[in-house]
């Protein structure tokens, strides 16, 4: 049997069943068909969210279903499914949002067509709990302007995002902005990088989604995200592996309060908080 042509990879934790049910249906009822679609369970403990996930895995082949024994974890659930991956292109996809329906087909298409484009993203709606579009996000489409931006901050949708399967993972030690620290390393590497004009995505706004505790966490990634670009472009190495996320997940590491402002301002404005 052949690769698929497309592997989607989505981890689901913690959500409302609808929401779950409506992103899963997004993908199966795609104009472009040729993908398996990789989905990490790591709701241990949520027999309701495995009843669903089993119910789609009998019903569609393309589906891979993965089962963690323990919770990992955003970022290390994302790995699993990218080792995983045999297609020839990987589209991230979250639990809680719904693709367009020819989301696949156009980004593929892209990318195909394209040969020195490694990753495309895509505009997206914002919607409520309820599914209602509620905003609009536009991101930048021109390649040299992604790659000015993202070395001030992510202008990129991560739920939205297809790239060339070249087997590269995410860095562990990123609990948040895991993405960011993704893009950076990218076009660290002489990469390309663009967003599609078209709006590709529903990304989903829910309350309480995120706590003031997780969106500090979330600046300080975003900070030694561009730290170690930093460092990767004038020294040609980063201090990556003698990082100690500990500091940040216990609440002791420590930013430039202009920067801590700066980041916090563009990331509660992108989450509507």
């Amino acid at each position: 049997m052949s690769s698929p042509k497309v592997s989607v990879v989505m981890s689901v934790f913690m959500l409302q069943e609808e929401w779950l049910r409506l992103s899963i249906s997004s993908i199966l009822e795609q104009t472009f068909t040729d993908f398996e679609f990789i989905i990490i369970n790591d709701s241990i403990n949520d027999s309701d969210i495995e009843k669903v996930l089993n119910f789609y895995k009998k019903r569609d082949k393309r589906i891979i279903l993965v089962r963690n024994k323990k919770n990992i974890g955003l970022t290390k659930a994302l790995n699993v499914g990218l080792g995983l991956a045999k297609g020839k292109y990987v589209a991230r996809m979250d639990a809680d949002d719904a693709s367009s329906p020819d989301r696949l087909e156009k980004q593929f298409d892209y990318l195909e067509s394209n040969k020195d484009i490694f990753l495309t993203g895509s505009q997206i709606n914002l919607i409520d709990e309820k599914g209602i579009i509620i905003g609009r996000k536009r991101a930048p489409i021109d390649r040299l302007m992604v790659e000015t931006i993202l070395k001030k901050k992510n202008c990129l949708s991560h739920p939205s995002i297809m790239f060339r399967n070249q087997k590269m993972f995410y860095r562990e030690k990123f609990y948040y902005a895991q993405d960011y620290d993704f893009y950076l390393r990218l076009i660290s590497e002489g990469k390309k990088i663009i967003n599609l004009e078209e709006t590709l995505l529903n990304f989903r706004l829910s309350k309480g989604s995120i706590s003031s505790e997780k969106l500090k966490q979330q600046v300080y990634f975003a900070y030694f995200a561009k730290k170690f670009y930093q460092q990767k472009t004038l020294l040609g190495k980063d201090e990556y592996n003698e990082f100690n996320n500990r500091f940040i997940l216990d609440g002791s590491a420590f930013i430039p309060k202009a920067e801590f402002m700066f980041l916090k301002k563009k990331i509660g404005r992108f989450l509507n908080l």
